[in-house]
């Protein structure tokens, strides 16, 4: 082939000669979505199998399945001890604010309380904090949640030291904020989806995946982002059965290759506190134990750090496990998938006779265009289907093609490890 001899000119050699690997085309997963109470009703009184809504895969909207119910609170509801910060010039706009919140707490049948209402006089980002800070110091009790009007000349910077004054310091407290401008152009339409905002920092949700669980299970995401020279890591891990609460943190990292060593501190204190806040659909767990099921993506990796993975982040993954409790982790089940977004990779499968398409009614167009599909044909691999013990780069893989439709690029998840015990994690 002319392309093939121009590889050859250039030194590169070209195998003619496909990798072979099995394959197995599994079964679609159908996930409901609860998106009212009576769904987390059913769930808790053991009928929840048909409770919600099926999940189209081929055009996810979660906005549009929520419905005028909030699905749940775990622990006390919101919007018992909650404040109302403005500036002075704009005061005009506390008032439609209220009657819009009003209304959405009737609408979803929430028994809220009026909020504590503070002026703040300062527009400098510095001084407005500051006298949030005074202001708050009078109070019995820290509040659930502060609403902030930003106000409309330096809202930006008031956003920033707000968050930053009350996510690390003296006082942590969630926060909503919302630009001044935004809601006098938008009112009721901004108050609603504010609304929703707020629910979900105070420990309500809006949805929930009905997932059916026969053992307590953490889900937990790893990714990393450099900019500026700078790297940073982010973890987070699941501790509900709707997995609808995580469990946080960040950190500043040298290189993308300096992470297991965060990834350990951050996977103790995560299996901690799923332990102590594990929550089921009716509340939280009569017992505190472990998670059985540990489910791991792990986004941010480039090809050269694959082998890296294998060979020192897992090794660090398993050690901190064995620290939890070594009988414990000697039983916990794990899955270790790296997301692999930028797809290398093709996969061909003979085609059978189930995937050949179906001719049309009245014998079709004649014309000129590509010959159908024969059995035994080489075509594109199908959704779900997945090839188990593939070895690329001295790594055991398993790939999951999971494309959602034509027009969207399937995601491929590297399955580096499977376990049901840390001993064979660990195997080379």
């Amino acid at each position: 082939l002319p392309s093939v001899q121009i590889l050859v000119n250039w030194g590169i050699e070209v195998g003619l000669s496909a990798m072979e690997a099995e394959g197995r085309q599994v079964e679609q997963v159908y996930l409901r979505v609860m998106n009212n109470s009576s769904d987390l009703a059913a769930v808790q009184a053991g009928q929840g199998g048909r409770a919600g809504q099926d999940i189209n895969f081929a055009r996810i909207n979660f906005p549009h399945l929520i419905q005028r119910q909030v699905v749940g609170f775990q622990a006390v509801k919101g919007f018992s001890k909650w404040i109302v910060m403005h500036h002075g010039r704009d005061e005009s706009l506390v008032g439609p604010l209220m009657d819009a919140i009003g209304e959405q707490l009737q609408t979803k049948k929430i028994d809220g309380q009026r909020p504590k209402i503070m002026q703040i006089g300062a527009s400098n980002p510095a001084d407005f904090a500051a006298q949030m800070l005074e202001q708050l110091k009078g109070l019995p009790a820290r509040p659930d949640i502060i609403l902030v009007i930003l106000p409309r000349q330096q809202g930006d910077g008031v956003y920033a030291k707000v968050k930053e004054e009350f996510c690390t310091g003296r006082m942590a407290c969630p926060t909503q904020c919302i630009k001044a401008g935004t809601l006098q152009k938008k009112g009721a339409q901004a108050a609603a989806k504010l609304f929703d905002q707020m629910i979900c920092k105070q420990g309500g949700f809006l949805w929930g995946i009905n997932a059916k669980q026969d053992k307590k299970t953490m889900v937990m995401g790893v990714d990393m982002n450099t900019a500026g020279g700078r790297t940073i890591a982010a973890f987070s891990a699941s501790f509900n059965y709707a997995y609808t609460k995580y469990f946080s943190a960040t950190t500043w990292i040298k290189s993308r290759e300096e992470v297991s060593q965060p990834l350990t501190e951050f996977i103790k204190r995560a299996i901690g506190f799923f332990r102590d806040n594990f929550e089921l659909a009716k509340g939280p767990a009569p017992e505190k134990t472990y998670p059985d099921r540990i489910v791991v993506y792990r986004d941010g990796v480039g090809e050269s750090q694959k082998q890296l993975i294998r060979d020192f982040e897992i090794a660090a993954f398993t050690q901190a496990l064995k620290e939890v409790e070594e009988i414990w982790a000697g039983k916990v089940e794990i899955v270790y998938i790296v997301v692999n977004k930028m797809i290398h990779q093709r996969f061909a499968v003979k085609a059978t006779k189930e995937m050949l398409p179906r001719a049309p009614r009245g014998g079709g167009r004649g014309g000129r265009g590509p010959p159908p599909l024969q059995e035994g044909d080489l075509t594109n691999a199908q959704p779900l289907t997945v090839f188990d013990q593939v070895r690329l780069l001295s790594i055991l893989l398993s790939f999951l093609p999971f494309g959602l439709s034509a027009l969207r690029p399937p995601l491929v998840f590297l399955r580096v490890c499977t376990s049901p015990s840390l001993s064979d994690i660990s195997a080379p």
